[in-house]
């Protein structure tokens, strides 16, 4: 089973091919030993700059790596249920989602219909993060083009992924979307539609849920109609829990009804 690395330069290469990474990290536990005090105030700035290249440069082989480890099929081999557990049991460091997150943009660098995504994930321009982030948009406007545009739209997303603000590549998501359907025809529509449905679900505060639903027409009518009602606050002066309560004075356990107290035997 594989050991988790308790130093950096503990982890020696297996083959000649890894004696770069193995010098990497001497480099690193000779920079580790020294004292970052004694760097002057100018140089502290250059020294944030030099580690988010290098945060960046690990991220791009981690990438290369669980990309060579899918082709290959590692995580079979080694009795992982997944290619996200193989990458989080091999990197103790990383959260599980974060480990997910991996994999996504490895596997989909290596689509070829994803070619401008990768030439700026290997060039290190696209964090594996905002990567993941034009692909949640590409899910969405998959559906409504052909390869070509989805090819071109690659080239709108990215820019604005990297310097752009989240509403912007949201606001562009939806317009490449709103370009493309009408250019479908009824049949065609309603099955793109139907394909770019999603749903997410993340715990909120207080024991609250949250959901985020990409739904159809048809679906969204359904879900309106169902629980619309359970997303307004409780009237006021209503109590959080309106179910039907079972009548005290009918309940034998119960310390307001007539029956003796404490309840016989059996009771709840």
């Amino acid at each position: 089973m594989f050991e988790p690395c308790r130093g950096i330069s503990r982890c020696r290469p297996a083959t000649p091919v890894a004696g770069a990474r193995a010098d990497a990290l001497d480099c690193l536990d000779r920079a580790l030993t020294q004292d970052t005090w004694r760097v002057p105030e100018p140089g502290l700035g250059q020294a944030l700059a030099q580690l988010d290249a290098l945060r960046r440069g690990i991220e791009r082989l981690t990438l290369a790596v669980v990309a060579d480890a899918d082709q290959r099929g590692s995580a079979t081999t080694s009795g992982a249920s997944s290619l996200t557990d193989w990458v989080a049991g091999h990197c103790p460091s990383l959260a599980v989602r974060e480990a997910h997150q991996l994999v996504t943009v490895a596997t989909a660098c290596a689509m070829p219909c994803h070619g401008p995504l990768a030439e700026a994930v290997r060039a290190g321009t696209l964090p594996a993060r905002k990567a993941a982030q034009v692909l949640s948009a590409l899910a969405q406007v998959r559906p409504f083009v052909d390869a070509q545009d989805y090819e071109a739209d690659q080239h709108i997303l990215i820019p604005l992924a990297v310097s752009g603000t989240d509403r912007e590549l949201t606001l562009a998501t939806r317009h490449l979307v709103a370009c493309a359907a009408p250019e479908r025809d009824t049949a065609a529509l309603a099955a793109a539609q139907h394909q770019s449905r999603a749903q997410h679900e993340r715990p909120g505060a207080g024991g609250v849920s949250e959901f985020t639903w990409r739904l159809d027409p048809e679906g969204a009518a359904f879900v309106h109609a169902a629980i619309s009602a359970l997303g307004g606050p409780a009237p006021e002066g209503e109590a959080p829990d309106t179910a039907p309560r079972p009548n005290a004075a009918a309940t034998p356990c119960s310390p307001s009804s007539s029956a003796a107290w404490p309840p016989p035997t059996g009771c709840p």
